[in-house]
């Protein structure tokens, strides 16, 4: 993956770290006369976070899934959900609302799979946090009106969706099961979601924010259990 670019959120800005690249230059054959650009070295550490500047606004952003190419991606920012798009990997990114998603609500935290058709976020509506999810039938038209997904819905709370690239489920974060947040999975039907099975193996205190890696192998989050840096804190797990 050509930049193997990351990113994170710093103070509620969308902050990018990369290897390889001279002023974010992802060119690796010196073709825009950067003779310094040079192949990336997964094993080497990542350089230094550098602001999004054509993504940040006043307000918080966070949750940016890149698809694969890394020429577009969601985000969120402040309570609604944009789309980024740039026209190759040394260009700066532009983004506009998602329309056909956003709400007079909190809408926050998008998810999408590898192909664009299927997105998952959450919604704040009536004061608790929902998942809603919508598809379409190509990248080239909007999405349909979103859809809260009937199965997960509860009188507590679900936020931080993440789809697996490898199968497809959703991986999300509740409260549904008392007042400490897990880690919950559900399998996409082809229509709708499944009902939500609990990752009990993960369970300790409060645990949250997942992500997969692509072989759907690896588990990322995470968790205020013993073992972490600081008393109550949350600290990232594996």
């Amino acid at each position: 993956m050509s930049g193997a670019l990351t990113f994170v959120v710093l103070g509620g800005l969308l902050t990018g770290a990369a290897c390889g690249r001279v002023s974010f230059d992802p060119v690796v054959d010196a073709s825009n006369g950067s003779e310094a650009a040079a192949p990336c070295d997964l094993a080497a550490p990542f350089g230094i976070p550098i602001a999004m500047e054509e993504l940040n606004t006043p307000a918080n952003e966070g949750s940016f899934r890149l698809l694969p190419g890394e020429l577009a991606g969601y985000f969120h920012a402040s309570s609604n959900i944009f789309r980024a798009a740039r026209s190759d990997l040394a260009s700066a990114f532009t983004f506009t609302p998602v329309a056909a998603l956003n709400t007079a609500n909190l809408d926050q935290e998008p998810s999408v799979t590898e192909d664009d058709l299927l997105i998952v976020f959450r919604s704040r509506v009536a004061g608790n946090d929902e998942l809603y999810y919508a598809t379409r039938s190509s990248p080239e038209v909007a999405f349909d009106p979103p859809i809260q997904i009937a199965s997960l819905a509860h009188i507590n709370s679900d936020t931080q969706p993440f789809l697996s690239a490898a199968d497809g489920q959703l991986y999300f974060q509740s409260t549904r099961d008392g007042a400490d947040q897990d880690i919950y999975r559900s399998a996409w039907t082809g229509t709708t979601f499944a009902p939500p099975i609990l990752i009990d193996e993960l369970r300790a205190n409060n645990e949250g924010d997942p992500a997969l890696s692509i072989d759907g192998l690896t588990i990322y989050w995470r968790s205020t259990r013993p073992g972490g840096l600081g008393a109550g804190t949350y600290d990232i797990w594996t």
